[in-house]
């Protein structure tokens, strides 16, 4: 259906390195919340919203205001009065519009509300093949295999699935009600699924004479066991379900040793700490737990090694604590180190050393300051210590996907981090935003205060490969840095080598020196050439456009590459045609000129209710020369009505319906 989000499966032929081809696609309703391959079997955990449809209503005839026929009063005739609906005493009253309709009655509505709850709680999977063409329509999970919570609002149904790598085995899913924010911790042989909510008392629960109306929030964690049945197919299971009090922070707050949960725990206004949880039968019941540590204070990063677990708080300095879990009944803290900023994210280097990547901060006020990389020193746990600390220049305007968004916690891309113990090398891809560089103000006690007088310099935006390398004696220094037109968002090695890989190039260098680039190969110049021949501006019909619906109609995606192939100039404006994979055509109209090189900026990022949306890109920190004016898409009216789609007056599509969507 359209407006459902859907997830992509794609297995993809490498038996033949020169011709990499299409094995199989598989679409699957919902939200890709994490994904694991284990063993040659995918386990996806998708979310799927709950959403009530609002009230309809049905439309009726205006109401004519009342009035008063004229009267003759001995030959004089008086005007026709509109009886007054203000209130009497009052001088002015609003002219409200009076009602032109009513709301469907109680009973239709209850009997949509059914029917939406049903679609939703019966996501579909749809095989496709390699050119997208539809094969195969099946039930994810039907409604009455999805597990029930105890009573409560729920927000979402979140499924987990397991598919065979090569797609040739059937698809298995296990359900389940969730209510807040979900988080997924996976091991070898389960997945965690963590279900984050608010919980607020009643006046039953409280009393009347609790004052306290806000709850901590509750998070209920359900183990998912897999297994095979009889035939060798695989199977999917809810083993056991617990609940505790805080939050979790993302996937590096759980881990699993020994039979035991260990789970590091937010708690606001209490502190954070450790719970521990064992499997007892059906249930996941709490069999220790260490609380109060740092109570206010937020947590920021997690990591767990062997019987020890690593976190980090912070308000205006940042502890490191670190907490003993040998034995897993009676967690304890062994010590905690109090340094300037805060740390985003962790990795371990060996069991007695830390990386960290994060930012300074003042000690004071707490306002952050740049990115910064740490090395601790853990050897001795009662006493941790910071061995070396490097700055990256670009001062609290830069940021990583490595730590994700500066003003939210445990967003972050982990698999950003380019991480080679063997070179001691590590790669961050860091971003730095555009912004103006003032000159400080001189105070002078005589003179008062000078203002320079040159204006504030403009410093473009930016983006890069940062290459550094760590050593635990010697510290941390810059190796370079890798460019390249878009984001760098990933560095592997192969062959001995470094490379790096964008949307846009892939590059490859020396870890000892990684500003001289070896090779590379550019991914985006076949989207750049243009056809020597413009296509018509008027709507025609496409060959394929009826594939096209019957996707649509379906419920598979239709979006597909866009690539701009050529430009015209008329007047003031660049029109600029992109054409689909499927052999479709829309034109863009800018207000600028559009150079060749640019061609390849002015892509789609998708297909919304069958139209192009403008996909705005950055190529090394300036935005694409050209703003966009105006897209308008060549569907025929006779394919909007048969996908119940209209066009408002500016030209663009609309639900058909009471309310447009």
């Amino acid at each position: 259906m359209l407006g459902r989000a859907q997830t992509t499966v794609t297995v993809l032929d490498v038996s033949d390195p020169a011709a990499v081809s299409v094995a199989s696609r598989t679409i699957f309703d919902g939200d890709l919340v994490s994904s694991r391959m284990v063993e040659g079997q995918l386990r996806l955990v998708l979310n799927h919203r709950l959403e009530l449809p609002r009230p309809q209503v049905i439309p009726a005839e205006p109401i004519e205001e009342p009035t008063v026929p004229p009267v003759d009063r001995g030959g004089e005739q008086t005007s026709a009065l509109t009886l007054s609906r203000r209130p009497a005493g009052l001088l002015w009253w609003p002219d409200f519009p009076e009602p032109t309709g009513h709301y469907e009655t109680a009973e239709a509505y209850a009997a949509r509300v059914r029917q939406e709850l049903v679609n939703a709680m019966t996501p579909q999977v749809y095989q496709v093949d390699a050119a997208g063409n539809p094969l195969d329509v099946s039930t994810l999970i039907d409604p009455t295999a999805i597990d029930i919570p105890e009573p409560g609002a729920v927000r979402q149904l979140t499924t987990i699935t397991t598919i065979h790598g090569t797609g040739e085995q059937p698809v298995t899913t296990a359900g389940l009600f969730t209510r807040g924010t979900v988080e997924v911790f996976a091991t070898t042989d389960h997945v965690y699924v963590f279900d984050g909510h608010q919980s607020h008392g009643s006046f039953g629960d409280r009393g009347l004479i609790d004052i306290r109306w806000w709850q901590p929030p509750v998070t209920t964690v359900t183990k998912v066991g897999f297994a095979a049945d009889q035939s060798g197919s695989p199977t999917v299971s809810l083993v056991s379900q617990g609940t505790f009090t805080g939050r979790v922070l993302n996937q590096f707050a759980a881990d699993e040793q020994d039979g035991f949960l260990r789970v590091v725990v937010e708690v606001p206004g209490e502190g954070s700490g450790v719970v521990v949880l064992e499997q007892q039968g059906e249930s996941l019941v709490e069999v220790g737990s260490l609380g109060g540590l740092a109570p206010r204070e937020d947590l920021y990063s997690v990591r767990f090694v062997g019987e020890r677990a690593y976190f980090v708080t912070f308000r205006q300095v940042d502890p490191l604590f670190v907490v003993d879990l040998s034995s897993p009944t009676t967690p304890r803290l062994l010590g905690e180190l109090k340094v300037p900023g805060y740390s985003d994210h962790i990795q371990p280097l060996d069991e007695n050393h830390l990386l960290t990547i994060g930012r300074d901060a003042d000690d004071w006020t707490g306002f952050f300051r740049g990115m910064q990389i740490s090395i601790f020193d853990v050897t001795d746990p009662a006493s941790p210590s910071l061995l070396h600390r490097h700055t990256l220049a670009g001062g609290r305007s830069t940021s990583t996907t490595i730590t994700g968004s500066r003003w939210r916690r445990g967003d972050g891309d982990h698999l950003a981090l380019g991480y080679f113990p063997d070179e001691g090398v590590v790669t961050i891809p860091v971003k730095t935003d555009g912004r103006f560089e003032w000159e400080l103000p001189i105070i002078r006690p005589l003179a008062g205060i000078l203002v320079p007088d040159d204006p504030p310099a403009w410093k473009p935006p930016a983006q890069q490969l940062e290459v550094l390398s760590f050593d635990i004696a010697g510290g941390i220094s810059s190796l370079g840095a890798i460019d390249h037109d878009t984001s760098v968002d990933r560095a592997v090695k192969i062959a001995g080598q470094l490379v790096g890989v964008s949307a846009s190039e892939v590059s490859v260098h020396n870890f000892a020196d990684p500003t001289i680039t070896i090779g590379s190969v550019r991914l985006d110049q076949t989207a750049a050439q243009p056809i020597t021949e413009l296509p018509a501006a008027a709507p025609q019909v496409f060959p394929a456009i009826a594939a096209l619906i019957e996707q649509a109609v379906a419920g598979l995606p239709v979006h597909k590459t866009w690539v701009a192939k050529t430009a015209e100039t008329a007047g003031d404006h660049t029109v600029v045609f992109a054409e689909h994979a499927s052999g479709a055509v829309h034109r863009l109209i800018s207000n600028g000129p559009v150079a060749e090189k640019g061609w390849a900026a002015f892509g789609f990022d998708g297909v919304g209710n069958l139209e192009s949306r403008p996909l705005a890109r950055l190529a090394r920190g300036e935005a694409f020369a050209a703003a966009v004016t105006e897209v308008r898409g060549l569907l025929s009216d006779a394919v909007l009505e048969r996908l119940d789609l209209t066009r408002d007056t500016d030209g663009w599509l609309k639900r058909r319906g009471p309310w447009f969507v």
